[in-house]
C-alpha cells in the first residue's frame, strides 16, 4: 500500500488538486486516468491513508448514519429489491455533497445464517459467468470512519425464510479479522469454477487468478476482507474493486425512488435535517 505522500507525490504529477473530496471527478484527474487506469484505486488508497482530525470523524459518523436512515427507509417505502449499486451510489453522492471523503467499492459478500435456521450459506458472487447479467456481486461505500456503509444487504432477492433473519442496514468501522482464508467458493459463481476446471483439467486455485483475473490479488492484498456479525447473521465483505458513478449527484438516473431521482432524494433529505436542528 504507498504511503499518503508518495499518493500525493503522483498526483502532483499528473496535475491534480488533491484538496477536497470528490476529486476523482476533476478532468485533470479524468484525463491521467486514461493514461493510468489505476488511479482510482490510488483515489481510494488516499482516503484509506488520510489523518483525519477528531471533529471530523465525529461529524462524519452523524452525517453518515442521517444519509444512511434516510436513504434505507426510501428504499424499503419503495419496495426495489436488488439495488446496491444503485443505491451505493447514490449513498456515496450523498456523503460528497455534505463534504465527506468515500468511494464507492465492488465485491462479494459471503451471508451464513444462525445454525439453528438450517438455512444454507447465501454468497454474492463477484466473478460471474457470462451469462449472468447483474453487474457485480455486491455494492457498498467506505468513507472514514466506517469501513462498510451497505444499505441494501437486507434488501435482495431472498427467500421468505432467509429474509427472517435479515433486517436493516450495516455501518462497520472495525472489521472482524475473517478466522478463514478467502476462497473460490467465496469469489466464482460455481458456473465459472466448473467452467475452469474443465479448461485447466483440475480444479482451479487461487493463484489462477493471476491470469483470470489479472490485478485481483494486489488489490485485494490491499483492500482486505471485513466481516461482521449482525443479528446473529455473519456477513463477510470482500472488495475486488473501486468504482465512481459517471454523473453528479443532481443529473443520476440512475434510481427513483417513489418517484424522486437522487438530487431530489437529496433536496428532501437536506430540508428534513434543516427541519429537525
Amino acid at each position: 500500500m504507498p504511503t499518503r505522500e508518495e499518493l500525493e507525490q503522483e498526483f502532483i504529477r499528473h496535475g491534480i488538486d488533491f484538496a477536497n473530496p470528490g476529486f476523482c471527478d476533476t478532468p485533470a484527474f479524468h484525463a491521467a486516468e486514461r493514461r493510468s487506469p489505476r488511479l482510482l484505486i490510488k483515489y481510494a488508497q488516499y482516503i484509506n491513508a488520510l489523518n483525519l482530525s477528531p471533529e471530523y470523524l465525529e461529524r462524519a459518523r452523524a452525517v453518515v448514519r442521517e444519509s444512511a436512515e434516510f436513504l434505507y427507509r426510501e428504499l424499503v417505502a419503495d419496495g426495489r429489491r436488488g439495488a446496491c449499486i444503485d443505491i451505493s451510489s447514490t449513498m456515496l453522492r450523498f456523503l460528497e455533497s455534505q463534504g465527506l471523503w468515500a468511494y464507492f467499492v465492488g465485491g462479494g459478500l459471503r451471508v451464513q445464517f444462525p445454525a439453528r435456521s438450517h438455512i444454507e450459506t447465501k454468497w454474492f458472487w463477484p466473478i460471474m459467468h457470462g451469462d449472468n447479467p447483474a453487474l457485480m456481486g455486491h455494492a457498498w461505500v467506505s468513507a472514514p470512519p466506517f469501513k462498510i456503509i451497505d444499505l441494501s444487504f437486507s434488501l435482495q432477492p431472498y427467500t421468505a425464510r432467509e429474509q427472517r433473519h435479515l433486517n436493516g442496514f450495516v455501518l462497520i468501522e472495525d472489521c472482524e479479522q475473517p478466522p478463514d482464508q478467502t476462497t473460490l467458493t467465496d469469489l466464482m459463481e460455481p458456473e465459472v469454477r466448473a467452467e475452469l476446471r474443465q479448461d485447466f483439467g483440475r480444479p482451479p486455485r487461487m493463484d489462477d487468478l493471476r491470469e483470470v483475473a489479472p490485478g485481483l490479488l494486489e488489490f485485494m492484498a490491499d483492500f482486505p476482507p471485513c466481516r461482521t456479525t449482525k443479528d446473529g447473521v455473519r456477513l463477510k465483505y470482500i472488495p475486488v474493486r473501486v468504482s465512481a458513478p459517471d454523473l453528479p449527484l443532481e443529473e443520476m438516473r440512475n434510481l427513483q425512488l417513489r418517484g424522486r431521482y437522487p438530487g431530489q432524494l437529496f433536496e428532501e433529505f437536506q430540508r428534513e435535517i434543516n427541519a429537525n436542528r
